[in-house]
């Protein structure tokens, strides 16, 4: 059994770190910053997890998503619902930003549903023998990783 670090928690997914245990992976949070984060603000915020930005206040991270991108963004275009978040696009409308990519919306895209193919559709999913799911700290397959592969 491999000794879990935060880099190899890490390495498995961005979004992970070890747990306080060192006997597996949890999920970073906007919230769970700690003293990481010591000023609220976007850059900051985003910089400890990808996703988080500072709240209205500035006193906390929260995360942010296409449905709060309004928060922010005063117009609508692909660029800038882009920019605020990866995964967002402009609606029909362009009076917001919507969600585009999942891991099950992947069409003839994934056959085979492994990790290789889950993961090169979308990197924030996995296989899991009949299906694309989203990546989680505890759905890790770390122990196919040795300390060298991290």
């Amino acid at each position: 059994m491999i000794e879990f670090t935060h880099a190899i928690c890490n390495h498995w997914l961005s979004t992970c770190t070890v747990n306080g245990t060192n006997d597996g992976c949890m999920d970073r949070t906007c919230a769970n910053h700690g003293s990481n984060v010591t000023t609220f603000n976007y850059n900051n915020c985003n910089a400890w997890l990808s996703g988080c930005t500072s709240n209205i206040g500035n006193t906390d991270c929260e995360v942010h998503s296409c449905v709060n991108a309004s928060t922010y963004l005063s117009t609508y275009t692909e660029a800038t619902c882009y920019a605020w978040y990866e995964y967002c696009s402009v609606s029909n409308t362009r009076n917001s930003c919507i969600s585009n990519r999942t891991c099950t919306n992947h069409g003839s895209n994934v056959t085979t549903f492994d990790h290789a193919n889950c993961n090169a559709w979308l990197s924030s999913c996995t296989g899991n023998g009949s299906a694309c799911v989203t990546k989680t700290c505890t759905n890790s397959n770390l122990g196919s990783f040795s300390n060298a592969t991290c």
